[in-house]
């Protein structure tokens, strides 16, 4: 009975020791962690001016902004995502370790996994903003803090969707942030559809010449047999991911009717709101038929219960671009932000054609030409106020984006 009790007396002072040994390695409690990587984090903050000149320059473009960006286990990541944290711990071998994140200040889920390794990374972190982290094994769970950056944009890593970010972060109105996790853009979540047309032989022994002979004098001159809903760009497990985490209730859809052929719900899955609403780029935005979809894409943004929602075109550039800036102005982002939730696209898109002067600068100066206002600010006001909305709107609409 003595040995049995001895030995018992030693297991558990084995299982203190063992449970004793977990503990949070990095990062260190309180500290500050980048959300962007070196490369990211160098051009957007650059003054306005540099960074203009930069996105113009093809090596800079190729050399700088358009590489992996880094390696995580020896593999490279995208450029156009963000900069990883790296969670890592001490613990038993061989125990099975439970990893929660949670914003600090709302308790809100950011990432959870049960492993066996004793280290693990997240992605999609809130900029600044702080966070408690906790690890649990065996009965004992330990829990550490670190806060992010403030260094905007807020950039997001969906595989298989490029050119992902959010909206918010950025400072707006009266010195207030633009809320995070509200509005996000990107490019489209599928491909554009898949179309077969029909040969000469096939149309003739249809009895289709006519049609064939017709065809030849379009610039396709090709007759479409049959289209197929484009495919989806990313796993099933990814889009759980990303609806876990991000929670995307609607899903708007700037691009046309050809591609959106076949479509009558979101890749994202049937649980989140597909609205199509065909956009246009730059100054095509003035025009009364684009007018009526603005209208009808920001009555949506009045009602809280359609947030979280991804806005979209096919690349994300500039249709996407065209509404986020016509949305962040109106939350009071100053002129150099807009710029720069612009030039983020430019981390995907290695194109140095792809430039202010061909492609940005024509957003301001459409919105000179037809709106009034001094400012930014008071020009979407007033595109605003002319697709028929209300100040009692717009003083909704910024209720909703920004922090108290």
């Amino acid at each position: 009975m003595k040995n049995l009790l001895l030995i018992s007396l030693s297991a558990l002072t084995i299982f203190s020791a063992s449970a004793a040994s977990l503990k949070t390695v990095s990062p260190a409690n309180g500290t500050v962690v980048p959300t962007l990587t070196d490369p990211q984090k160098s051009f957007v903050t650059m003054p306005l001016d540099e960074r203009r000149e930069k996105f113009r320059d093809k090596d800079y473009r190729k050399s700088v902004l358009a590489l992996p960006a880094e390696k995580v286990d020896g593999k490279e990541r995208k450029s156009w995502w963000p900069k990883t944290t790296r969670l890592e711990w001490d613990g038993p071998d061989g125990a099975e370790y439970t990893v929660k994140v949670c914003e600090a200040a709302t308790g809100k889920l950011a990432y959870e996994a049960t492993l066996k390794d004793k280290f693990t990374y997240i992605d999609n972190l809130k900029i600044a903003t702080g966070y408690k982290w906790t690890v649990a094994a065996g009965g004992e769970t330990v829990s550490s803090t670190f806060k992010t950056e403030d260094v905007v944009p807020r950039i997001i890593r969906f595989p298989g969707v490029p050119n992902v970010r959010d909206l918010g972060g950025y400072i707006g109105l009266n010195g207030k942030r633009v809320k995070q996790g509200m509005i996000y853009r990107s490019a489209a979540m599928n491909d554009h559809p898949k179309q077969t047309f029909y040969t000469k032989k096939e149309l003739f022994d249809l009895g289709r010449q006519a049609e064939w002979e017709a065809a030849q004098t379009n610039k396709n001159k090709r007759i479409v047999k049959d289209t197929k809903r484009g495919k989806t760009r990313s796993s099933q497990s990814t889009r759980d991911e990303m609806l876990k985490y991000l929670g995307f209730k609607t899903d708007i859809d700037l691009r046309n009717n050809w591609e959106t052929s076949c479509m009558t719900n979101s890749p994202l899955g049937s649980g989140v709101n597909w609205v199509h609403a065909s956009f246009a780029a730059y100054g095509g935005i003035h025009n009364k038929g684009v007018q009526k979809k603005f209208k009808q894409i920001f009555k949506l943004m009045l009602e809280e219960e359609n947030y979280p929602f991804i806005v979209h075109c096919y690349a994300g550039q500039d249709r996407t671009g065209t509404l986020t800036y016509v949305l962040l102005a109106l939350l009071g982002v100053n002129d150099d932000n807009l710029s720069l939730d612009w030039e983020a696209t430019g981390f995907w898109n290695r194109g140095h054609h792809f430039n202010h002067k061909g492609f940005y600068d024509n957003i301001p100066k459409s919105f000179i030409k037809h709106g009034k206002g001094a400012t930014a600010l008071e020009r979407a006001e007033n595109f605003v106020r002319k697709a028929g909305f209300t100040d009692e709107d717009i003083a909704k609409f910024r209720k909703l984006m920004l922090e108290p």
